[in-house]
């Protein structure tokens, strides 16, 4: 599915678009919630639905979708804890190195037709993903 951005759109693959709380503009939304777009320095990783950047991310990790910046437990040492090389994500806490992790909102207002009524789709047959309708 395409999602446009400011200057340029990115292409993802459905399975990566989380459906998990899809909130159209003008619908009562008192923790703003809006669409996140997470990548990194080969492209777009995933896209979910989150209040803030940090939920955002919590999200796509939960859902598996960020083994890109996950560090497996080797790499994890005493030294590389306390000089807070990296962050810990997701309901489990897993440890990752996000500083090639770009995150960005996404304006609906400039979403494609089909990517909306895909959302409002997913919404109404309460699936995870995309591609799942």
């Amino acid at each position: 599915m395409e999602i446009n951005l400011q200057a340029y759109t990115v292409d993802l693959d459905p399975e990566k678009i989380l459906a998990n709380n899809v909130i159209f503009e003008g619908e009562y939304n008192p923790h703003n919630v809006r669409l996140w777009l997470i990548s990194n320095e080969y492209g777009p990783v995933a896209a979910t639905w989150a209040d803030c950047g940090q939920d955002a991310i919590d999200e796509a990790t939960d859902a598996g979708l960020m083994g890109a910046f996950l560090l497996e437990n080797e790499d994890v040492d005493e030294a590389t804890m306390e000089a807070g090389e990296y962050s810990f994500i997701g309901n489990a806490g897993e440890p990752a190195d996000l500083t090639n992790c770009g995150i960005e909102a996404i304006d609906l207002s400039k979403q494609s037709i089909k990517l909306l009524l895909a959302f409002a789709e997913a919404r109404g047959a309460c699936v995870e993903t995309l591609n799942d309708i």
